[in-house]
């Protein structure tokens, strides 16, 4: 899967789960995702690549953009 695929199934799974549209260079909040919204699309890319991101990983600091998130999902697959 290249980069640009994952970016948008993590876009869609964010979609599908929360509504919120996701935004490249927009922060996570910005797009519309509180801290239970952002819990929904983390369970879902778990969900959907199968594998479970540890705990240290899933710091606040660390999910702050959808750039983010694609890096972070990148390190599991």
């Amino acid at each position: 899967m290249t980069r640009e695929q994952l970016t948008e199934k993590i876009k869609e799974i964010a979609r599908e789960n929360t509504g919120a549209e996701l935004a490249e260079g927009v922060s996570l909040k910005e797009c519309g995702l509180d801290s239970l919204s952002l819990v929904a699309v983390i369970a879902g890319i778990e969900e959907s690549f199968g594998f479970f991101f540890r705990d240290d990983d899933l710091q606040p600091d660390n999910l702050t953009t959808l750039e983010a998130l694609v890096q972070l999902t990148e390190n599991y697959l």
